[in-house]
């Protein structure tokens, strides 16, 4: 059988900075096969996402951008939909 990876949301967290609003998201990443008597491996990983993040343009200006979250899980991106609704 092929190596399967799963991952899971454990929890997102929402904190208030002054007037900036971040969230971490916290996923447990669990590899397996079931051909292999070491598996399964199981790791946590976490992330950080403010808000807006600073991106430079072709003519070289600072310009502030949403952070992208079409990578990002899907409870994470309505979380992060939901908080940083304006």
């Amino acid at each position: 059988m092929a190596i399967t990876k799963e991952s899971k949301v454990q929890r997102v967290e929402v904190y208030v900075d002054g007037d900036n609003i971040y969230l971490n998201s916290y996923i447990e990443v669990t590899i397996d096969d079931p051909d292999d008597n070491e598996l399964p491996i199981t790791t946590s990983t976490s992330k950080h996402y403010p808000k807006m993040e600073l991106s430079v343009n072709d003519d070289g200006d600072h310009l502030e951008v949403p952070t992208d979250m079409s990578d990002e899980p899907e409870l994470v991106q309505t979380i992060a939909a939901a908080v940083w609704a304006d």
